[in-house]
Parts: structure tokens; C-alpha cells; sequence
């Protein structure tokens, strides 16, 4: 998190304690928090890396969550983002991981190619994922760099995992309404997914691709 100060001298025990107290809410079956309650703690806390890597481990609701925004994006190393991308286990932690973190890096580019290639669910939506928010943002990326996706992104429509198959679509459509150039390669390969006899080559190809279409 930008612009963030220490506030408060809290010990470990007492952020985990406070973040199991933060109010929860239910939707499709599952515990949420919502973000501004994280994001509110974190104020509290103040930017500290060490604290993050700890909270970062753990299997409390939340925590990567927490982890994310009181993490320091100029001390983090490639390696440990590679260890920290391999505990991702919820769409949401998964997607905030990667907009509010791994994009203030030097290793944004260099890890939607990585991780977009690995086999782990959460893994490889962080890749997409990625792709998704490098082609959201106003960045000195070349077109160059996000055509070189395009292959990947025809790679991997076939993977039918729900979370997998949404990033992969959603890092298409970014892509495509980047600008007018990009916009022409994503729409040539949209038609060629559509075409494709995978079921799911198919809906990638096809899912919302308007919105490129009307950009």
C-alpha cells in the first residue's frame, strides 16, 4: 500500500487477534470480508514486509489479504513472489495480489509469462490475471510484449477450470481494448477460438468479446 506510515507497535498475536474480529458476511456458501475492513486495518498497522511475509503463511481468513496491503513492493524479491504465488487459494486474494502488488514490481511483466504457464489453478489465474491488469493500466509495455500473450492465451482457452477460464478470457478482452492495434490481433484470434471444436476455446473466444468489439 502507497503512502502508508506506521501507526501502531502492534505484535503479531494482536494483528492476527483484530483480524479474526473483523466482521465477515456469507455469499454462495462461502466467508468473505469486506475489503474495506482490511484495507482500514492496514492503515492501522502501517507498511511492514516482515509482518506481511509472516501473515502471508497463514490459513486465516483475510490475511492475504492484509499481507497485500502492508507489504513493501520495493523489498520484495522475484523468488519470494514465486513462494508467495504458490499460497494463493482464493479467486479474490488471487486478483488483489496481483493488482495491488505484484503490478508496483519491477517483475510484473516477467511473471504473467511465468506463472501463466503453471499448472496450479490460483497459479496460473495469477498469470492471467496479471495479463489482465499490465493491459488495464497506462504503461510503457510494448504491443510487442502483449501479442506475445496471444499464443499463450490460445495455449491455455482450453483449460475448463472455472477461476482459469475467466482469467484467460478477461486477460483477451484487456488486451483487446488496449488500443486499436492490439484491438485487431485480439479480434483475429477471438474469431479463431470461436471456430475451435474445445468447448471451452470456444466461450473464451466468444464471452463478452463485444466489449472489444465496442471499444
Amino acid at each position: 500500500m502507497k503512502n502508508i506510515n506506521n501507526k501502531m507497535a502492534l505484535k503479531f498475536e494482536d494483528v492476527i487477534d483484530l483480524l479474526k474480529k473483523l466482521p465477515r458476511y456469507e455469499h454462495n456458501g462461502k466467508e468473505h470480508i469486506y475489503n474495506k475492513y482490511i484495507i482500514n486495518l492496514a492503515k492501522q498497522i502501517g507498511q511492514n514486509h516482515n509482518l506481511a511475509r509472516r501473515i502471508w503463511k497463514l490459513d486465516i481468513l483475510g490475511a492475504k489479504g492484509l499481507s497485500i496491503y502492508i507489504a513493501d513492493s520495493k523489498l520484495v524479491s522475484s523468488e519470494e513472489l514465486d513462494r508467495w504465488v504458490k499460497h494463493l487459494n482464493r479467486w479474490e486474494d488471487c486478483d488483489a495480489f496481483c493488482a495491488h502488488f505484484v503490478r508496483n514490481t519491477p517483475f510484473a511483466l516477467e511473471k504473467a509469462f511465468k506463472w501463466a504457464e503453471h499448472e496450479k489453478e490460483f497459479e496460473k489465474r495469477a498469470g492471467f490475471s496479471m495479463i489482465a491488469q499490465l493491459a488495464w493500466i497506462k504503461s510503457k509495455i510494448k504491443d510487442e510484449d502483449f501479442i506475445r500473450f496471444l499464443p499463450i492465451i490460445e495455449k491455455h482457452s482450453v483449460d475448463d477450470r472455472y477461476y482459469v477460464k475467466k482469467a484467460v478470457n478477461w486477460a483477451l478482452r484487456d488486451i483487446g481494448k488496449r488500443n486499436a492495434n492490439l484491438k485487431k490481433h485480439v479480434l483475429k484470434l477471438s474469431q479463431k477460438l470461436q471456430k475451435s471444436e474445445n468447448k471451452t476455446s470456444c466461450w473464451v473466444g466468444k464471452y463478452r468479446i463485444k466489449e472489444v468489439e465496442n471499444s
